[in-house]
């Protein structure tokens, strides 16, 4: 079977065109929140549980329904969620630090990456 470029343009052109978009869809705004906990400074143990923040005075009206928490350490994050699909207007979320079994290495150049609309990053702080 042979296909022609205007014939494959045309498929697509009439799949954009007839497809409904639905009603309530707006556009979302890119938010930065200021992630205040943890700061520099900050120490958290291995294995506990933490309690961590951000700044929701200037939240647009539209966010992003998809939110996670990943760690950075150097110049890496994490693959794995600390948390996930949590409301990023509520300002904070509870996570557990990772330990043992997954024998995370202490350092002083940890960060924090919230997800969301921006996938901003915490202050550096310390593991130990």
């Amino acid at each position: 079977m042979k296909f022609t470029l205007s014939a494959v343009f045309a498929s697509i052109l009439a799949v954009a065109t007839t497809s409904p978009m639905p009603a309530d869809v707006g556009i979302l705004e890119i938010w930065n929140p200021h992630i205040l906990n943890p700061s520099a400074g900050v120490v958290w143990a291995r294995g506990s549980t933490q309690n961590v923040t951000w700044d929701t005075s200037d939240a647009p009206e539209l966010i992003s329904e998809i939110s996670a928490i990943r760690l950075r350490k150097g110049g890496s994050t994490q693959p794995e969620d600390l948390a996930f699909d949590f409301d990023l207007r509520s300002g904070s979320q509870v996570i557990t630090v990772p330990g043992l079994p997954t024998d995370i290495p202490t350092g002083d150049d940890y960060r924090l990456v919230l997800f969301g609309d921006s996938g901003n990053w915490s202050d550096e702080f310390t593991i130990n």
